[in-house]
């Protein structure tokens, strides 16, 4: 037996199993978004937020665990190293590949650490008393969350495991 028609095979037995997971088992619900917000009503402007930043949070916390089976930071050692095997006229392609695979990978780093450290504290601190404009400093931290926001709809393609 060909090595297609054992993968044919195999599929074919496990689908009744994954039909199971895909509909009863919370974490293999791959067509839900789990936002992370309490209980109550939420206008759709907060549910699109948390929409676009859990899974991203989500795929950050998974990626950083000892998990994940991709690597996506590479010192200048490694990537020397990871060169060693290329031809001598590739190497500035492939090297270049993983600089910006390392910026890449900076950059979710930075939105992931703005989105779970800084932007729940910066939003109680527009409102806390004393502030000369709420208002003012609320539109600012919108603005800069909607900023995030359309980085990472411009880097999804990146969000795979």
């Amino acid at each position: 037996m060909d090595y297609l028609t054992k993968f044919y095979i195999k599929q074919k037995l496990r689908a009744p199993i994954h039909w199971f997971k895909h509909r009863f088992i919370k974490k293999h619900k791959y067509n839900v978004i789990y936002t992370g917000l309490k209980p109550g009503y939420y206008d759709c402007d907060i549910r699109i937020v948390y929409g676009v930043f859990k899974p991203f949070e989500e795929f950050m916390e998974f990626q950083l665990s000892p998990h994940s089976h991709i690597k996506w930071y590479f010192t200048d050692e490694e990537i020397e190293k990871e060169l060693e095997h290329v031809s001598d006229e590739d190497k500035d392609f492939h090297r270049n590949g993983f600089i910006h695979k390392n910026a890449i990978w900076k950059e979710l780093l930075t939105i992931y650490s703005w989105w779970r450290y800084d932007y729940q504290r910066l939003q109680e601190e527009c409102w806390k008393p004393g502030k000369k404009d709420p208002l003012a400093e609320e539109e600012a931290l919108e603005k800069e969350l909607n900023k995030k926001m359309k980085r990472i709809i411009e880097l999804r393609n990146y969000l795979w495991d």
